[in-house]
């Protein structure tokens, strides 16, 4: 054999050499990644179980620690955009009860039937099942979305549970039920009250949030200040006020700032209204740009003369009202603290869990098939916390009017 049948013979052999080498590379890559995944989840899993032995410790020993620890770690997760978070909730809403006593023209509850809503009422065995579980790790819990927490029948009970667990309550209320007995059982536990007042006028709120007075509310929130004052300062309650920005009511929102400071109130909270309802689409402010960006900073500017904190949407034509949505940009810098895929859930009356109360959202899980630890970190969490810091979010995070308040698809979620 001469060297040139030699090289041909080795030439023909090099395809079958290169596949022995490349499927070789291949399986070690392999093994590696396999052996690297291995390592991480080991890890993960030593991490968590002396995580939780730690908590367990804190449960017995110091239950104020542990909330603190569990705050810290929660901090942690959200900055690292962790997909599976090592820490429990440090504020859940129970919506126990979607009984109401006012008809209100924005609200969500008008797009159901009264039997409809009369028969959402949430089980009480399964709220303190979910309350043993989570209750020591909280901070706060709120007791409704869209009804009127003082109507429901196990109230009182709600409020000894959460004492009980040291988790201050978070109340919003139409403030129409607040009688004396009622304001000392809440001073005792609530760590703010919130009363949802849309008017600063009685016409203009009686308009709004049909079946209330307004005098009679006015007068319930300065029997609550005058409960309030009786506690030591460190330790005394907020008032905050709440306000759904529409038409008919923008006017009057630098007038309520005057009004707010002389309830006492410590900040004012206001929202755009969300639209539920085609008759509604005439009250949204997209329709009245100038006007709303004129009241608000006018409101804005009162709120500073009055030392009042004041949380306030951005002026329309902004880069929000713009962009509408959620671009790849403003997800890595503004959104990034969204803190309610680590540090907050919302569990509906029928046991629905659901990642925040912007409409759209998907159900996560159900406390009543699952522990609520099992849902928290389960594959549709992870993937929701996975993709926020993407340019495909969940659409609700797209569309979010908590973050991107000027977005006509939030606003007008029908």
């Amino acid at each position: 054999m001469d060297l040139k049948d030699a090289i041909k013979k080795i030439l023909r052999k090099v395809p079958v050499l290169f596949y022995i080498v490349y499927y070789v590379y291949r399986k070690v890559k392999k093994f590696n990644r396999w052996i690297t995944n291995k390592w991480i989840l080991y890890k993960h899993q030593i991490t968590n179980k002396w995580i939780l032995y730690k908590m367990h410790i804190l449960i017995k020993n110091d239950p104020m620690k542990l909330k603190a620890y569990n705050e810290t770690l929660a901090e942690e997760e959200q900055q690292r955009h962790s997909p599976v978070t090592r820490a429990m909730p440090t504020f859940v809403c129970m919506n126990m009860d979607n009984q109401c006593n006012l008809r209100c023209i924005m609200c969500i509850r008008r797009k159901y039937s009264e039997e409809d809503l009369n028969a959402r009422s949430y089980d009480f065995e399964t709220f303190k099942r979910v309350a043993d579980e989570v209750f020591p790790y909280l901070r706060w819990v709120q007791l409704a979305i869209a009804g009127e927490p003082l109507m429901a029948e196990s109230f009182r009970e709600q409020l000894k549970i959460a004492k009980k667990y040291s988790v201050k309550v978070d109340l919003v209320t139409n403030a129409t039920l607040l009688d004396d007995d009622l304001i000392d059982e809440i001073l005792s536990v609530t760590g703010c009250l919130k009363v949802s007042i849309d008017g600063a006028t009685k016409e203009t709120y009686e308009s709004i949030r049909i079946g209330a007075k307004f005098e009679q509310v006015i007068e319930n929130i300065k029997r609550f200040n005058y409960f309030r004052r009786k506690i030591q300062q460190d330790r005394r309650p907020r008032l905050a006020l709440l306000y759904v920005l529409m038409r008919r009511n923008i006017e009057e929102i630098p007038q309520f700032m005057k009004l707010a400071k002389e309830l006492e109130a410590e900040s004012v909270s206001t929202t755009h209204v969300v639209i539920h309802q085609k008759k509604m689409k005439k009250e949204s402010l997209v329709y009245h740009k100038e006007l709303a960006n004129y009241y608000m900073m006018v409101a804005q500017k009162k709120a500073n003369e009055l030392n009042l904190h004041l949380d306030i949407p951005p002026l329309f034509n902004t880069v929000y009202d713009v962009q509408g949505t959620r671009s790849k940009n403003n997800l890595k810098s503004e959104f990034k603290i969204c803190p309610f895929l680590w540090k907050r859930a919302f569990i509906e009356w029928n046991g629905d869990v659901v990642p925040c109360c912007v409409p759209g959202h998907p159900v996560m899980g159900n406390v009543k098939k699952k522990p609520f630890r099992e849902i928290w970190n389960n594959e549709l969490y992870q993937e929701m916390r996975r993709r926020l810091m993407t340019n495909n979010p969940f659409n609700c995070c797209k569309h979010c009017f908590i973050d991107v308040p000027s977005d006509k698809q939030s606003l007008f979620h029908l």
